[in-house]
């Protein structure tokens, strides 16, 4: 299969059935094959993206591809075009569930002597105290037990990956160890781990326009080489054990991929007039979702056999059904009266949700009514100096996506660590209103009229603070009207 670099279309160009693994010299002939045959058409290779198996990484000896630090040579001439490369990539996604299954099976890492380990019992110390919190308030809210605890089938899947490795994780975790969590007090190193294992997977993984990789942003890759680099060389000098690196398998694809990534990422720029690099199609995605497509063609059969396998690739590869039909529908063709009118009529009852809200709207637009009040009337007072809970601060956080006020809350701690300058801090008022609302929701949540108790609840919290704070209202009003005709007398 091949993939457009500039473009957003890929093609397959052929498969093979064999009867056991195929060796790695066969596969070698087989993408000359294809890269001489493609260049008979029109279409000029730049690289050749593979997962990590072991006749595919014989397949790239044969094509003297070395991924160690001394003999780096990460590209093989063109069979058809003189002093052209083609650059070899591993695919990025394997790779990063390389790097998870490797801190989960040894459960800790070191990146030299002195440094604290990464251990993977820190991200299950996260999820512990993030689940503490009631009515399931989460700083990493994505993460469940199958994250932590991998199945066979777990580890190949990439969103269970990349939802560890996240700045989400990086941020919860600094975070609950400056609230004090003692298991978490050593936990700095395994947080700069995530956090640079993240950054990594979204440069590798630019898909949309905006996020284009020009020159000035491939000092990323770099830097990561350097990273990987010198964590293997404290192995090489009997710092840290080999279980506590990578496989070798790992730590050279990562090499090769990065250094593929910048020297094919300076040839379009340089050379070939690119705008921008989308370093997302670096990968075998395209052939991950084909070979769905075809399990989604055997219908029932996940697993179809090589002859139903070539069938069905022979009619996708061929048959492209149309979109929309050649027919047009004539308005006396049309029926009086369609299904879709018939299930309005059977089913055209207001949700039970919408009616509770408007009952809501309803209550607080009478005591709205009964005169003007301000938040400060209601809600109590809040310092900036007070001390906060995580449940504050987890609320708070929430809140700055209705409404943008104030960043020197005492609860705006998360804010402040989880934003990268587009994140808002809300109101105090919203805060508090928000808050009140948040408590009675922990209460009542587990009831089966829980939507109901909670109103009531918070608008009886209104009507207690409202009355008596219209009355102050009121009296003060009176004062200033007499102290202004005293004045004025």
């Amino acid at each position: 299969m091949f993939q457009s670099l500039g473009s957003n279309f890929y093609q397959t160009i052929g498969c093979f059935a064999s009867k056991s693994e195929v060796k790695g010299v066969t596969i070698a002939q087989l993408v000359l094959k294809a890269i001489s045959l493609l260049k008979n058409i029109g279409i000029s290779v730049d690289g050749i993206v593979c997962d990590g198996a072991t006749t595919n990484r014989k397949m790239w000896s044969e094509l003297g591809i070395v991924g160690s630090q001394d003999g780096m040579k990460n590209y093989f001439e063109h069979p058809s075009i003189h002093n052209k490369r083609v650059y070899a990539f591993s695919d990025f996604v394997h790779l990063f569930k390389c790097v998870r299954n490797r801190l989960y099976n040894n459960k800790t890492l070191r990146l030299h002597s002195e440094s604290d380990s990464v251990a993977w019992g820190y991200y299950r110390e996260v999820y512990k105290e993030d689940t503490k919190h009631p009515a399931n308030l989460r700083i990493a809210l994505r993460i469940t037990p199958q994250h932590l605890d991998l199945t066979s089938m777990a580890k190949m899947r990439l969103r269970l990956c990349t939802q560890v490795l996240s700045m989400s994780m990086a941020k919860a975790m600094r975070y609950y160890k400056s609230k004090g969590c003692v298991m978490l007090k050593s936990s700095d190193e395994t947080a700069n781990f995530t956090e640079f294992w993240n950054n990594l997977f979204d440069n590798l993984n630019r898909n949309l326009p905006w996020q284009g990789l020009k020159l000035n942003d491939l000092d990323g890759f770099k830097d990561a080489l350097y990273y990987i680099d010198c964590w293997e060389n404290e192995m090489f000098a009997g710092h840290i054990n080999p279980e506590e690196f990578l496989t070798n398998q790992t730590a050279e694809g990562l090499r090769i991929t990065l250094n593929s990534t910048i020297d094919l990422s300076k040839y379009l720029l340089e050379s070939c007039s690119f705008t921008y690099v989308l370093t997302g199609k670096m990968c075998q995605d395209p052939l991950e979702k084909f070979f769905g497509i075809i399990r989604q063609s055997c219908g029932p059969n996940d697993h179809p056999t090589t002859p139903t396998f070539l069938h069905l690739y022979k009619i996708l590869s061929v048959l492209k059904p149309p979109k929309y039909g050649n027919c047009s529908v004539t308005s006396t063709d049309t029926p009086q009266i369609s299904l879709a009118d018939l299930h309005e009529i059977f089913h055209n009852k207001v949700s039970c949700r919408i009616e509770k809200i408007n009952k809501l709207k309803i209550k607080l637009d009478e005591l709205i009514e009964e005169g003007l009040w301000e938040p400060c009337d209601i809600l109590p007072n809040c310092s900036n100096n007070e001390e906060c809970s995580i449940r504050d601060s987890i609320v708070y956080y929430v809140c700055g996506f209705f409404k943008t006020c104030n960043a020197n809350h005492p609860a705006a701690e998360l804010v402040s660590l989880k934003t990268n300058g587009k994140l808002i801090y809300p109101n105090t008022y919203l805060y508090e209103f928000l808050s009140t609302v948040e408590h009675s929701f922990s209460l009542f949540c587990h009831e089966y009229d829980g939507f109901d108790k909670v109103v009531e609840d918070i608008t009886d919290e209104i009507e207690t603070v409202f009355i008596p704070g219209k009355f102050e209202n009121a009296k003060v009003s009176r004062e200033k009207k007499k102290l202004s005709k005293l004045y004025n007398s």
